[in-house]
This record gives structure tokens, sequence and C-alpha cells, in this order.
């Protein structure tokens, strides 16, 4: 750049700047000028002789209207028309406003400073061509074209055409050897006057935008890839009519830095939408999670409000028994499998959701029509059942006709569940059932029984009966079991059946265990007390007890605190437990018999699991039940099934404890066995003489 005969002029409003950062260093190859208003800008422009070579305006969005004015002043005038005009600025949105208005170039000051100084002498060199070129027609010579152009820090052509013909030629006038450099042309070519020629090895569509630029005007710019490892940017335009200038610039560094943010940016959205995948979809099986599936359901009702959904429920019945029998991962690949079929069946329907809602629970919703329903659910049911038969899977289905699109999710939750836990309770014959409203109130029921229970606690509602054990060998008493009746003030005396469930479904059955435990070992210290010495008292833990990780020690600290001995309270664990959670407890059962405690097993023999129970964790004693009499369609069946396990509990050297006796034939079978402990409430004579009284105590 020629040095202090040029003069710049620069405009910015507020001192301290980015513009006047960016021309720090410029006194030193031209003469700096300086306003900091659109009037001030003209006195300068009047005041210097021999013009200034070109304006930078420093653009801010606060102060936008200094750009636009002066820029619409500067070329409806004549004087300074042809003075070139760099706007700087921090916002690309005004880059179109400015360069409308005439600018001849727009700098981003995120570009940064040695950027804009090199942009700055590009309009520095570009203002001094067309006197330059005419200067040349003039003289008829190019030597002192080339001795004006040389040190140039861009690649450049000079070239024009003769005529206004589509096909005429397209003359080089100057081509400097940057230009030949930056775009691989050889010796040979770099002195040939034939501009078609010089630029055949480079992209097509360069000739194209330099001959419509000659033919019409205006300024044309073009991005090419010169081999693997370069890239050229054009900008061809036209300062004199027929005479053009084709400047490239080599932005290949720039070219790297852009590929690099848009791979770091495509890295950073894969990575935003693997992680907003992981969030939505369960890991496991793929389908939707919970969340998500429940927001997507929701949409679905909104985007057709006329339309009749249903909402259905699977739930695995005892998938806890695959897991235990064949491993956690053959019950992983169960899932995993159920995941697959809910996408096969909602392949069937233009619109529906489907998800996990949690563990063995899956949720689907679909458009209600009564054919393609049954088939859906026939399909599922019956592809499930077989994924391996040696699970014994039995798919449950709540179905829950959504009455109208805007109730809630959780209401909606809620009667699919109340129908799948109607089919796993007592439907082994159905595999699905509708919601209905009696279900509903079973619901409302259950939920005033959650309500009272504190209340009950308070007022001591709930009443202990003792269920006496007697050994029908000896002729003696063995103990009883702690039994648990609720005498609701509106209701009456409630059986467990009628709210256990709610306490267990709700995490409140350790507030009642708790009450019962509590009774019982009062009772017990009482008895000590008195000088007497009370056989044992069994109470029940229920299955959502385990659960608790500090079980055992409440129990230990219970009892200890009453100062009884350990083995004064026996505990019952109901076989279930042990379908729900086998693990957990194996580890209870193992610690409370550490601790002195005698844990019984209740209802052996009415589930699935009872002979692996029975070899995975070592239990005291054996309760079963005397229903094995019921009658059944072969003879004589229940008698021996019930023998069974009577003698397979003698062959284990475990005490047998069978409950439930009714009748006298029930007692003369029970003593044919011999060695058993009876538990019964029976009021027949002959059971009096053995137990002395067999009637349920109440416990005062």
């Amino acid at each position: 750049m020629p040095g202090k005969n040029n003069h710049i002029l620069l405009v910015a409003e507020q001192t301290n700047t980015v513009g006047h950062t960016f021309c720090v260093g410029l006194e030193q190859e031209v003469t700096l000028h300086r306003a900091n208003s659109v009037q001030q800008a003209l006195m300068v422009l009047q005041s210097i002789p021999g013009g200034i070579n070109a304006i930078v305006i420093y653009h801010e969005r606060e102060h936008e209207t200094t750009a636009l004015v002066l820029l619409q002043k500067l070329k409806q005038g004549v004087e300074f028309r042809n003075t070139p005009v760099l706007v700087l600025s921090e916002h690309i949105g005004e880059r179109g406003s400015v360069l409308e208005k005439g600018a001849a170039d727009f700098v981003l000051a995120s570009e940064g400073k040695a950027a804009f100084q090199a942009r700055l002498k590009k309009v520095l060199w570009e203002q001094k061509l067309p006197p330059l070129m005419r200067q040349g027609m003039l003289t008829g010579t190019q030597q002192e074209l080339h001795g004006y152009l040389t040190g140039v820090p861009f690649g450049l052509v000079v070239f024009r055409t003769e005529s206004d013909a589509l096909d005429a030629p397209l003359t080089i006038d100057y081509i400097n050897e940057a230009f030949a450099e930056l775009c691989d042309i050889s010796a040979a070519k770099l002195h040939n006057g034939n501009l078609q020629q010089v630029f055949a090895s480079l992209d097509p569509d360069l000739l194209d935008i330099c001959r419509e630029v000659a033919l019409t005007g205006g300024t044309r710019c073009l991005m090419d890839e010169i081999g693997s490892e370069k890239a050229i940017s054009f900008c061809c335009y036209q300062p004199r009519l027929r005479y053009c200038v084709c400047v490239a610039q080599d932005i290949t560094e720039l070219r790297q830095l852009q590929r690099e943010n848009d791979r770091m940016e495509q890295e950073q959205i894969e990575l935003l939408e693997e992680q907003l995948y992981r969030a939505q979809h369960d890991e496991l099986t793929g389908v939707y999670r919970k969340s998500k599936f429940l927001k997507r359901t929701e949409e679905i009702l909104t985007e057709a409000p006329d339309t009749k959904f249903i909402f259905i429920q699977l739930d695995i019945h005892h998938f806890g028994l695959v897991n235990s029998f064949f491993g956690m991962q053959q019950g992983d690949e169960l899932l995993q499998y159920v995941g697959v079929e809910l996408r096969r069946a909602g392949m069937r329907y233009a619109v529906c959701s489907y998800g996990r809602i949690r563990s063995d629970v899956f949720g689907m919703c679909v458009p209600y029509q009564v054919d393609t329903l049954a088939q859906t659910l026939d399909i599922l049911c019956r592809n499930i059942k077989n994924y391996n038969r040696d699970y014994n899977i039995r798919p449950c289905f709540g179905l829950y006709i959504i009455e109208t699109n805007a109730l809630p999710m959780e209401h909606i939750l809620v009667c699919a569940e109340l129908a799948a836990n109607q089919v796993k309770a007592n439907r082994y014959g159905v595999n699905y059932l509708y919601y209905t409203k009696e279900m509903g109130r079973e619901l409302l029921s259950e939920q005033q029984c959650v309500q009272d229970l504190h209340a009950a606690l308070q007022q001591e509602q709930f009443e202990i009966f003792l269920q006496p054990k007697c050994n029908i060998r000896e002729n003696r008493n063995a103990g009883a079991e702690a039994l648990v009746r609720w005498r609701h003030p509106e209701r009456g005396l409630l059986t467990p059946n009628q709210f256990i469930p709610a306490f267990e479904r709700n995490g409140f059955i350790l507030q009642l265990d708790l009450y019962v435990w509590n009774k019982t070992c009062e009772l017990l210290k009482k008895w000590i007390d008195e000088g007497q010495k009370p056989n044992p008292i069994s109470v029940n833990i229920s299955r959502v007890d385990l659960y608790n990780p500090k079980i055992d020690d409440i129990i230990i600290d219970l009892v200890d605190s009453y100062n009884l001995p350990h083995e004064l309270l026996e505990l019952e664990l109901t076989e279930t437990s042990y379908t729900d959670d086998p693990i957990a407890m194996k580890k209870i059962v193992t610690r409370l018999q550490r601790a002195g405690f005698k844990v019984l097993m209740d209802d052996f023999g009415s589930g699935y699991s009872s002979l692996n129970m029975l070899k995975d964790i070592s239990v005291d004693v054996l309760k079963t039940d005397i229903r094995f009499l019921a009658e059944s369609e072969v003879p004589g069946r229940g008698e021996n099934i019930l023998g069974s396990i009577i003698r397979m509990a003698k062959w284990l050297c475990m005490p047998i404890v069978v409950e439930g006796v009714e009748n006298e034939r029930q007692l003369r079978l029970l003593r044919s066995l011999g060695g058993i402990t009876l538990q019964s409430q029976c009021q027949w004579r002959s059971m009096k003489n053995i137990c002395k009284t067999t009637r349920v105590w109440k416990l005062h």
C-alpha cells in the first residue's frame, strides 16, 4: 500500500471502540483522520486537499443511523460518490443493508484486526484500478500499469471485452504472479492474453461469471477448491465499461477453520441428539421411557380430540420368577423381546404411542377399534407366551377406554393399572380386562383406607387377636399367631384382605406392622413380668417390608427395647415374598436367624416356587394350609399332596404347622400323620380337649 499519501477517514460516534482499536498501527502507513458524527465527517472530507481515499465507518446497532445516513449523503452527492466506504460492525445482520446503500465492503469485528486491515488495503487498491486502467489505455503500454500493481497482496487479473457479443473473447491486460501461484497456472499460460485459455483449468463457472460481469456489470463472487488442499475466493467486478477486475484470495486457512467448525458443530449436534435419545428412550428395550411415553400420549390425544383412544397396560405376571430361575440376562432378553413386539404392534396403527412404565410394566395408547384391538392383543399375548414355554409367561393386559382426551395421564394410568391388577389377582383364565366403575369404587375405598390409617393408629382402632397353635401329638399349647383386624368406626370390623393390600401398594404397611409387633411385644413382656413363661408368638412380615434395607435392625431394636428373648417373637414370611425378590429375602432371613429369631415360611406350596425356595433359603418352620384337602376331581389327591409335604418336612427335619382345620375328618388325618402343630380357630370339641381353648383370643 502506498504510504502517507493515502488518507483514511474513521467515523465512530464513541471513542475506545473496536473501530479505533483496529486502526491502531495504520498511522505508520496512511494518514488517519477521525470524526464522530455525520456533520464532522463531511467537514473532514471537504478539508483534505486531494480528497480522502477511503472511509471506515464503525457501525453500532444502537447508533445504526450514522452509517446509513453518511452512506446516503456520500452516494447522492457527486463529489464523494466514488470514495469507497468500508463498514466495520459487530452484527452480521447489518451486512445486507449497508451493502445495498453502496458500501464497498463489510467486515465483521469477529474476523479480527488483521483481516480488517487486509480488507482495507484491498479497497484502496481497487479504488486505484480505474485511473490506472485509463492511463494504460491512453499510453498504449502495460509497463506503467504493471509498475503500479507490483506488490499487490492478492491475486489480480485485469481483463476486457471488445464487444457485447456473448462469444466475444476476453483479453487479459494484466495478471500478476500471485494469481498464477494461487491458481497453479503454468508460466506458459501466464503470458497468454486469452482469458478462456488461462482459466481452462479452473472452475468453468468462474469464466461464466467473468463474461457475465464484462457484459452486464455488477459484482459476482465464487469459491473454488484447487486440488484437495487449497481453497480460493474469486471476486469479479466492473469498475469501468468493458473493463473488469478479478481478485483472488487464498482462503484455505479460513475454509479449513470453517470445516473444522462445521465438523465440531456436527459432532455437537450428534452428541446432543444421542443424549436426547438416551433421555427419552429406555436403554434396555429401546422404547420410550415413562416420561416421554406419557408426554407423547398427551400429544396424540390433543392432536386428535375427536378420536376415541384406548390405553393398554401390559404387565408380565411373576416376572421375578424368570430372573430367579433362569437369570437376570434371560429376564432382560425377555423385556427386550416385549419391546420389539410393542413396536410391531404399533406398526398396525397410523398413530400410537408405547413405552416402558417400570420394570416389567409397559404401556400403549392406540385408537379404539374393536376388531383391530382384539387382533393386536391376541398377537401380543400369543407371541409373548411363546417366547419361551419354559418360562410359563403370563402377560396381563389392563384396558382403559379413554372417556375424554383431556383426562390427566395420572388418571388414565391408574385406571389401566387397576384393570391389569384384576387380571393378575384372580382371573387365571383371562389375559385382559376392561376397566369398570366397580374397580374405581375399589380404588376410592383403598384411598379412604390410606387416609384413615393415621387416625386409626392413634385411636388404636386396630385390634390384635391371637390364633393358637397346638401340638396334636403331645396335646400341648405351642404358641400362637398374632392377627390384626380393623374395627372401623363406620365400616365395622374389617378383615386383612380389605386393607392390607391397599397399605402394601401405598407404602404404609410398615407402620401397621410396627403397630402389631409393638403390641405383641407388650403382651409378651406383660406375661413375663407376671411370672409366666409364655410360648412364642409369630407375627407377619409383609413382602413390602423386605425392600427396607434396615428391616432386620428395626425388628432387633424393637424386641431389645422390651428386653425380650429373640426366640419369643417368631417371624412369618409368605412364599410370594420369595418370588418378588429372592436375593433380598435370603439376606434378611440369614441376618435374622443369626440374631436368634425363628423364621417361618407361610403359605408353603401355594405358589410356583416352593421347592426352589426351599432349596435356596434355610427357613426354620414350614406352614401350609389344609385347603389341599378340598374336594378335587381325583379322590384322595389332596390328602396325598398334603401328606407328601408333611413327610418331606420331616425328612428335612423341619417342623411343620398346618392351619385352617375345620372338621373332625381333617383332624383325624393330621393326627395319623403325626408330629404336626395345628393352628385353627375351629371350636370342635375334640380340639378343645387338645388345646384347652381354641377360640381366637383378643389381645388386651
